[in-house]
């Protein structure tokens, strides 16, 4: 009955009991569900969303089996039964979009078994008590809670319990307008991998952050008061933040070793530096000549490369703040149009390849690739290991061997650029690959990079407008065997932290 618009009444009472899916999703007109009268224990999905439901009856909770209700966006709906409480099975409850519900039921930690709570775009201006008791809860999201005056979430987890929020993964508190008063807490949820604070209203983030050590992905984008960064959970992996941020994770990359994305939006131009800066994407023709993009400056922390406007590439080196150690990659996402000049070799077709001078891998430690690209259509499959919230694509850098292709199997790596837009957009999209990373993929250290003399680049399941390669030289550590090289880095870098 999925998308039934003239459905406006259903029995009074319904008795089903071999039914195991109701879909009543997008019935626009329906206001009431039926009572529940005798033995439905086959029924394990129930959907009402798109639905102007407005209360469910106290026989909601005759429902054993029910694993999944799902009643987002029934924006009528003012209220939970107390008696839904009572479906031990449910394992996904969604309510995103209820924007009428105030409350829920004081004894919500009686879904024993609950998993996932999506109350995002709700009402609700406080969590229950008890909330702390759900012990299975691995996926949060209070979204656009505005009415949240306190995080009650992270007041009562200040009672530690060993069964309580102990499995919690996921954390979206986005656009709730929370201060910093009301996010102190955050740091009693040591489960957490990944956190959305985004559109918020603090003007720092706790110290103890510092204490999520199993956080991976991190989101603090369009926070327009926050001042400056603390240290953050070495175990961070992708960084979502604004531009004016940029010089201070620049120079703390060696403290996270295991960092391998961050992905800026350009909210505030001028808060990166004491002059005037634009962005490249507002300004044509000269313009863009005379005034240094924030991307750019981006870069030249990133690449320690002299000069404001890339003039010299030949004396480009690596950044002492790049010190590798474990990450094999590393990547930066910026909202712009074209790539900086900073890169040599520049292609608009839809690979570029360049041909490697010899001995390359005695001279060169890694290689520098840009993509200006739009996003927004890219792939989403937490599968692949990486969040499933942002929109991705992929960075491709292969080494080929020309002259004897069959003999020698192409070495590939891919770095990944993930975006927090849902929409079609332009970026560009900035990927460093060291040559330890061809080295791995090679499935052993001794292979001989000599053979291999074409280094192609590619970005997957986008359309680029533009690539740019450019190869980066030994830095001068007095070492010449890039293993040595990397392992010293490896050592050094423990020391910054």
């Amino acid at each position: 009955m999925e998308y039934c618009r003239n459905v406006k009444s259903l029995p009074s009472s319904i008795h089903m009991r071999s039914l195991e899916d109701l879909n009543l999703s997008g019935c626009l007109k329906l206001e009431d569900f039926p009572k529940i009268v005798g033995n439905m224990d086959c029924l394990s999905e129930l959907h009402l969303a798109d639905t102007a439901i407005w209360k469910l009856p106290p026989s909601i909770g005759c429902l054993p089996a029910i694993s999944l209700l799902d009643m987002s966006f029934c924006i009528e709906l003012v209220s939970i039964p107390a008696n839904l409480c009572n479906l031990m099975n449910l394992k996904t409850l969604i309510l995103e979009g209820c924007s009428k519900l105030v409350t829920l039921p004081e004894n919500f930690c009686n879904l024993k078994q609950l998993e996932v709570l999506n109350a995002a775009g709700t009402a609700i201006s406080q969590l229950p008590d008890s909330f702390w008791r759900l012990k299975y809860l691995t996926f949060l999201s209070i979204k656009e809670g505005r009415n949240l005056k306190f995080l009650s979430l992270v007041r009562i987890s200040f009672f530690p319990t060993p069964s309580g929020l102990n499995k919690l993964k996921r954390l979206d508190l986005s656009d709730c307008s929370f201060l910093d008063d009301e996010i102190d807490g955050i740091n009693y949820l040591r489960s957490l991998v990944e956190l959305n604070l985004s559109r918020n209203q603090f003007v720092y983030l706790p110290t103890s952050i510092t204490q999520l050590s199993r956080l991976q992905f991190l989101n603090i984008t369009y926070c327009e008061k926050l001042k400056k960064l603390p240290r953050l959970p070495r175990s961070i992996k992708d960084l979502y933040l604004d531009d004016f941020l940029a010089r201070k994770v620049i120079y703390d990359l060696p403290c996270y070793q295991h960092l391998h994305l961050v992905s800026f939006t350009n909210v505030s131009y001028e808060q990166l530096y004491s002059g005037k800066i634009y962005s490249s994407s507002f300004l044509d023709g000269d313009h863009q000549e005379q005034t240094t993009s924030v991307l750019t400056q981006v870069l030249s922390l990133f690449l320690a490369v002299p000069g404001a406007h890339f003039s010299c590439t030949s004396n480009i080196v690596l950044s002492p703040s790049l010190d590798f150690g474990c990450r094999l990659t590393c990547g930066i996402i910026f909202p712009e149009r074209a790539i900086p000049n900073l890169f040599e070799y520049r292609s608009k077709e839809e690979k570029i390849s360049v041909n490697l001078p010899g001995n390359w891998y005695e001279k060169f430690q890694g290689f520098a690739i840009c993509c200006a690209t739009y996003m927004g259509n890219g792939i989403n499959d937490p599968d692949l290991g990486i969040s499933g919230n942002y929109d991705y694509t992929f960075i491709s850098a292969k080494l080929i061997c020309s002259k004897c292709p069959q003999e020698f199997e192409l070495l590939e790596t891919k770095c990944y650029m993930g975006t927090t837009s849902s929409s079609r957009s332009c970026y560009v999209c900035f990927a460093y690959i060291p040559c330890i990373t061809f080295w791995q993929a090679s499935g052993s250290e001794a292979r001989n990079l000599s053979h291999y003399t074409v280094l192609e680049a590619s970005i997957d399941w986008t359309i680029a407008m533009e690539r740019g390669v450019q190869l980066i030289p030994h830095s001068t550590f007095g070492l010449e065997n890039t293993r040595d090289m990397h392992l010293h880095r490896y050592t050094r870098s423990l020391s910054f932290c």
